[in-house]
């Protein structure tokens, strides 16, 4: 039940504040005491919960031994799957992070519980586990005890946050990798943000690797021909590391990481502006990437915010935790979305068929 989702840890984007955290120390070990705290914590919560399920399932199934161990069972693996949520950042609540905003945690934890049905439910495959159907009932019963672990992990996470001081804060990159040079298209650079003249059009335009942020950097290169008071702002926003990862390197390093791959997602843009002789800056900051955005717009008092994005269908775009819909949500500056390429056939039509053979499933073994 814990493969798939620790597999999903492993792609998780990292606390927002792992830059304003200090280097682990090389004498620390891997299991360090906030760790060995939250094993113990956790792991007595889950045996209090499985057990008290294992207990009062008796009670209820006097000599049925297969439907108590079954019900056990459930509560262990969706416990677990549920507390893979939590387990995404060692300090931050679920909430303040996002509890979708790891589509591959969810996924994950999807095909996890759909295997758990599947020993539950399937008659050929109950024999090899001893379990028995469980009914609706059994179902709600155990609902509560699926959250015991959980929940006692959150409520750790405050006692760490108080007692440490940890605040849940977007960090940037330092000022000199934060703010580019102005291009212009004679190669020579001035301060950062040094337009002049009369009032200009502020656009910020997130930028990352992908193909559609050059179709969202043309539109505007077709709007600054049609109008050049425009001052463009290009933004890329990196990820930063799992504070399991961080803790081993070198602060410098971390910052010239970044900013060396955020020069690579900006090189093609800032090519396609100088080729049109288009003043612009550049900015490079780490961070949440949708927090990061509306950050930015509102400090740098942007009148507009011009993104692309791949045609999805409203079905993929809840399961991704898209990123534009994140900024709309967050932003009070008009943002003008561009359509950009258009997904493949397996995210348009294989998610939703995917989804609605999870729920059908989920239907038949509750009937």
């Amino acid at each position: 039940s814990d493969g798939a989702p620790a597999l999903a840890l492993g792609l998780e984007k990292g606390d927002s504040d792992i830059m304003r955290q200090p280097p682990r120390s090389p004498k620390e070990p891997v299991i360090n005491r906030d760790m060995a705290i939250g094993i113990g914590v956790v792991g007595i919560v889950d045996a209090a919960a499985i057990l008290t399920v294992f207990y009062l399932a008796l009670q209820r199934f006097p000599g049925h031994l297969e439907a108590a161990q079954t019900m056990a069972f459930v509560t262990l693996c969706t416990s677990e799957m549920i507390r893979a949520f939590t387990a995404r950042s060692e300090y931050h609540s679920v909430f303040s992070i996002g509890v979708f905003s790891n589509r591959w945690m969810v996924w994950a934890v999807g095909v996890s519980f759909l295997l758990v049905l599947m020993v539950v439910y399937v008659p050929f495959l109950r024999p090899f586990f001893d379990t028995v159907p469980l009914t609706a009932g059994d179902w709600l019963f155990m609902l509560p005890f699926f959250f015991a672990s959980p929940i006692a992990m959150e409520l750790l996470k405050v006692y760490f946050r108080k007692r440490s001081g940890h605040a849940n804060e977007t960090e940037s990159l330092p000022p000199a990798f934060a703010a580019g040079p102005v291009r212009t298209p004679a190669g020579q650079a001035s301060v950062a943000h040094e337009f002049r003249g009369p009032a200009m059009l502020r656009v910020l335009i997130p930028i990352d690797a992908s193909r559609n942020c050059q179709v969202a950097v043309q539109h505007v290169i077709r709007q600054f021909m049609n109008n050049t008071a425009m001052e463009i702002h290009l933004l890329n926003v990196q990820l930063p590391f799992s504070r399991y990862v961080a803790g081993f390197v070198s602060r410098k390093t971390l910052h010239d990481y970044h900013r060396d791959q955020g020069e690579i997602a900006l090189r093609p843009i800032r090519q396609m502006l100088n080729n049109f002789g288009i003043p612009y800056s550049s900015h490079i900051e780490m961070g949440e990437r949708a927090k990061i955005i509306t950050d930015t717009a509102r400090r740098l008092h942007c009148d507009q915010i011009v993104m692309a994005t791949a045609r999805k269908n409203s079905l993929t775009r809840l399961v991704e935790d898209s990123v534009t819909n994140k900024v709309l949500e967050l932003t009070t500056v008009p943002v003008e979305v561009i359509a950009g390429d258009a997904v493949s056939k397996f995210e348009r039509y294989g998610i939703p068929a995917a989804l609605a053979a999870a729920l059908a499933a989920l239907l038949v073994a509750l009937d």
